[in-house]
């Protein structure tokens, strides 16, 4: 026999709501997260670069 389902009530309906506004801002929040590592890994890969390239212009500076 089938099991009788009880009406949805408003706070299903609410419960539900929340959810999904929880799954859009976590939908919304991965790329814009994904953005800023990918920025910061960026950004510290030309501070690297300038730190080695003065490395560089010194010693290339004493060979000649």
């Amino acid at each position: 026999m089938l099991a009788a389902q009880r009406p949805a009530t408003v706070k299903d309906e609410v419960d539900m709501l929340e959810l999904l506004k929880s799954l859009v801002f976590a939908v919304c929040m991965v790329p814009v997260m994904m953005a800023l590592i990918l920025g910061a890994i960026y950004g510290l890969g030309e501070v690297f670069n300038l730190f080695s390239a003065i490395g560089h212009r010194e010693s290339s500076a004493a060979r000649k």
